[in-house]
């Protein structure tokens, strides 16, 4: 049986583009919701399809932020904690280990 290009793929149940309405789906709207549009558009998947399909995607390549940002918050009244925050996206980016000032000096590179 030959396969043909964009119409079919080798042991699959949907064709591309369903594969790729299932993932957007998921992107967007997670399980539960992700469901209930893929029942409306004619496509029922469970919400643990919707997420395990979600967990195939491959993750987006991480760029190197321009400007990096410190923010400093408190857990409970004696338990604080510090978090490296790209500037632009204000997306957080890791939690750093120590509060002092010396410590982020010393980790950070010189421009």
């Amino acid at each position: 049986m030959e396969q043909v290009e964009g119409l079919a793929v080798r042991y699959q149940r949907r064709s591309p583009l369903l594969q790729h309405l299932v993932e957007m789906a998921g992107v967007l709207l997670a399980g539960r919701g992700g469901a209930r549009l893929l029942r409306i558009l004619q496509a029922p998947l469970s919400r643990t399809s919707v997420l395990f399909h979600l967990t195939r995607l491959p993750l987006p390549s991480a760029v190197t932020p321009r400007v990096l940002g410190v923010d400093d918050f408190a857990l409970y009244s004696d338990v604080y904690g510090t978090l490296l925050v790209d500037a632009d996206t204000r997306l957080p980016i890791e939690p750093w280990a120590g509060r002092d000032t010396e410590h982020l000096a010393a980790g950070a590179p010189r421009c």
